[in-house]
C-alpha cells in the first residue's frame, strides 16, 4: 500500500489496467485499486504467500467497506428522498406563505393608509379645536384683565365713597349729639323760665293783693286822685301779665315740641341705622383690596366680586332705609334754615352710571362733598332759633335720593 493516493471509492473493473496475461487473474467480485497494482509491481520480491494473504485481507476489507458504503448509500438515498419530499412540502408551504404574506402586506398597507388618514384628520380636528379653545380662553383672559382693571378703579372710587359716607355718618352723629345738647339746654331754659314765671305770678298775686287793699283805701274821697293814678298802673300791670302769660304758653308749646322731637330722636331707627352703617363700614379687611386682588386666582376673584356686590347691596339697602326714615320723620336733618338766614341745601350728588350686577360697575371720578349742618347757636332766654322743614315735595326728594343712592353704589 503506497502513500501516493488514498482510497476514494469502489473501483470498477478495467481491462486496460490489468492485462489478460497477468500472473494473478481477477475474479468478478475482486476489485483492486490502481495503488495496489502499482505497489504489486514494486514489491515483486515479497513471497507469493504473503502477497496472497495480504490480497485476501485487502479484498475482505474492501468488501466490508463496500457493504458499508452500500448501506450508507441506501441510507443516504432514503434520506435524500425524504429530504426531497420534505423540500417539496416546504416549497409548497413557502409558496402559500409567500402568497399569504403578499396578501397580508397589501391588507396592512391599506389598513396603515386608512389609519394614517384617520389619524391625520383627527390631529387636524384637534388642532382646530385647540386653536378655537385658545382663542376663547385668550378672549376670556383679556375680559378678566379688563374686569380686574375696572374693579381696581371701582374699588378705589368705592373706598373714597365709603370714606365720604363715614364722614357723613360722623356728621350725622355730631348733629344728633348737638340736637340732644340743644334739647337739654332748652329743657333747662324752660325750667328756668317756669321758675321765673312762678316768681312773677307770686309777685303779681302780691301786687293784686296790694292793689285790692289800695283800692279799698282809695274808695274814700280824699284818695280819689291816687286811685286814678293807681288804676293806670294796674292796667299796665294787667297788660304785662297777659304778655307774660302768652309768652309762657308759647314757651310751654315749644318745650312740648322739643320734648317730642327729643323722644323721637331717641327712639328713632336712625340711631340703629347709623350703628348698622358703622358695622358695614368696619367689615372690610384692613389690607389693600387692590393688593389682595393681584394675587387671587380666577375663582377667588369671582368670589371676591360676589362678596363686594353683596356688600354694595347691603350698603344700598342701609342708605336707602336710613334716608327714607330721615325723610319721613326728621327732614330737618337734611335741610335746615336758621334764624340768621344761612340755609343748608340738599347734599350734592355726583353723576355715576349704574349697569347690571353681572357687568362691571363704572363710576365717574367725582367726589361727593358732604355739607355739614350749622352748629347750634347759643340760646338766650328771650329768643330762640326756629327749625323749619323743607317745602320740597316728598316724591321729588325720594326720587332724588334713589338716584343718588344708585349713582353712589
Amino acid at each position: 500500500y503506497g502513500n501516493d493516493e488514498e482510497f476514494t471509492g469502489v473501483a470498477e473493473p478495467d481491462s486496460s489496467v490489468f492485462p489478460s496475461d497477468t500472473v494473478y487473474p481477477r475474479t468478478p467480485t475482486q476489485r483492486i485499486p490502481n495503488t495496489l497494482k502499482r505497489n504489486s509491481y514494486l514489491q515483486s520480491a515479497i513471497s507469493t504467500e504473503q502477497v496472497e494473504q495480504q490480497l485476501q485481507e485487502t479484498v475482505d476489507e474492501l468488501q466490508k467497506r463496500l457493504e458499508t458504503l452500500s448501506d450508507q448509500k441506501q441510507t443516504t438515498t432514503e434520506r435524500l428522498a425524504k429530504i426531497q419530499s420534505e423540500n417539496t412540502d416546504l416549497k409548497s408551504r413557502l409558496l402559500s406563505l409567500e402568497d399569504r404574506f403578499h396578501d397580508l402586506e397589501g391588507q396592512q398597507a391599506r389598513t396603515a393608509q386608512s389609519e394614517q388618514q384617520r389619524y391625520t384628520e383627527y390631529i387636524n380636528q384637534k388642532d382646530r379645536t385647540f386653536l378655537q379653545e385658545k382663542e376663547v380662553l385668550q378672549s376670556r383672559i383679556n375680559a378678566i384683565e379688563v374686569e380686574l382693571k375696572q374693579t381696581h378703579n371701582v374699588n378705589g372710587q368705592m373706598r373714597k365713597d365709603v370714606k365720604e359716607l363715614k364722614q357723613k355718618l360722623d356728621d350725622v352723629d355730631f348733629q344728633l349729639r348737638d340736637s340732644q345738647i340743644r334739647c337739654n339746654n332748652l329743657a333747662d331754659d324752660n325750667e328756668k323760665l317756669l321758675e321765673q314765671i312762678r316768681l312773677q305770678n307770686e309777685e303779681l298775686e302780691a301786687e293784686k293783693l296790694y292793689n285790692t287793699q289800695l283800692a279799698e283805701q282809695l274808695s274814700h274821697p280824699p284818695l280819689s286822685r291816687t286811685y286814678s293814678r293807681t288804676g293806670s298802673i294796674l292796667k299796665a300791670s294787667e297788660i304785662r301779665i297777659e304778655d307774660l302769660v302768652a309768652e309762657l304758653q308759647g314757651l310751654k308749646s315749644e318745650n312740648e315740641k322739643l320734648k317730642r322731637e327729643n323722644k323721637e330722636l331717641r327712639e328713632n331707627p336712625v340711631v340703629a341705622g347709623v350703628n348698622e352703617g358703622r358695622h358695614l363700614l368696619a367689615s372690610p379687611d384692613t389690607p389693600s383690596f387692590a393688593a389682595e386682588l393681584e394675587v387671587l386666582s380666577k375663582d377667588e376673584l369671582m368670589k371676591k366680586l360676589k362678596e363686594q356686590f353683596s356688600i354694595n347691596d347691603r350698603l344700598r339697602e342701609y342708605i336707602e332705609r336710613m334716608l327714607t326714615v330721615i325723610i319721613e320723620n326728621n327732614p330737618q336733618l337734611l335741610e335746615v334754615t336758621t334764624s340768621s338766614g344761612v340755609s343748608i341745601g340738599f347734599m350734592g350728588m355726583p353723576s355715576i352710571n349704574c349697569q347690571q350686577q353681572s357687568s362691571l360697575i363704572t363710576t365717574d371720578n367725582k367726589s361727593v362733598v358732604p355739607q355739614n349742618l350749622p352748629s347750634t347757636e347759643s340760646i338766650k332766654n328771650d329768643s330762640f332759633s326756629p327749625i323749619t322743614t323743607t317745602k320740597e315735595p316728598l316724591v321729588k326728594m325720594n326720587r332724588q335720593l334713589r338716584e343718588y343712592i344708585d349713582r353712589l353704589l
